[in-house]
């Protein structure tokens, strides 16, 4: 059965930041999407796109319909009032918990960024259909999340169907403790070597420290020595 892509709109920090500053206002689901709805109907005209628009958002911020996203929501939530400047990664981080393949594109061009500064539209469609399988949805779905990742100020368009990467500097570790949490909820991995968490593809843009105090003093985490190196795990108390 093909899987279920479920994001093939674009999502603008703006309308991230706005999900997120309505949640401080306790609504209802109905006037929560009504007061989202009607924030979004002055850039969105067509009334398709901005239901399935609204809906996205509402996956990401408001519903508890995948429990990855639930279990690390608080947690997104205090870090973008504590750390506003971090919104874009924080966002980042909660759409590669929400949406499997927006998680999917940023590994792949993680591991094409190992090759070369230059990510281009029709090789990233190509691995991505790899995986996926070719589809009309799965080929416009690419090109808005790559608009959502520009406007994450993520990437930059170098010329058509060729993008370059912004780097971005994470200095708090409470920043980078929440990513390094969200990339191992949403990858397939059960563990991972300290030394692989420094440099995760899907965490491409941004650079970070893993440090090991990190992990030990963290009580997300579970250490263990696995052939004389140390592994990291979520722990159960996640």
């Amino acid at each position: 059965m093909a899987r279920t892509i479920g994001l093939s709109q674009k999502l603008r920090l703006a309308w991230l930041n706005k999900a997120v500053e309505l949640l401080n206002e306790d609504l209802s689901e109905k006037d929560y999407r009504d007061k989202l709805t009607e924030y979004l109907s002055y850039e969105i005209e067509s009334p398709t796109i901005l239901r399935k628009t609204s809906r996205n958002l509402m996956l990401v911020w408001f519903y508890h319909e995948i429990d990855s996203v639930s279990r690390l929501r608080p947690s997104a939530i205090d870090l973008i009032k504590k750390y506003p400047e971090y919104a874009p990664v924080i966002h980042w981080c909660m759409l590669m918990l929400t949406f499997p393949v927006f998680h999917d594109l940023c590994h792949i061009m993680g591991r094409m960024l190992e090759f070369s500064d230059t990510i281009t539209l029709r090789q990233l469609k190509q691995k991505l259909y790899d995986d996926w399988g070719e589809r009309q949805t799965l080929h416009y779905s690419t090109s808005k999340i790559i608009c959502t990742m520009k406007d994450l100020n993520a990437v930059e368009v170098t010329k058509p169907g060729n993008y370059h990467v912004i780097i971005h500097s994470i200095s708090e570790d409470n920043v980078t403790r929440f990513m390094l949490k969200s990339a191992m909820l949403s990858g397939n991995t059960d563990y991972y070597k300290i030394n692989e968490l420094a440099s995760l593809e899907v965490l491409f843009p941004f650079r970070y420290e893993a440090k090991k105090g990190n992990f030990i003093n963290g009580i997300d985490f579970s250490v263990s020595n696995f052939g004389g190196e140390l592994t990291v795990s979520l722990s159960d108390t996640l």
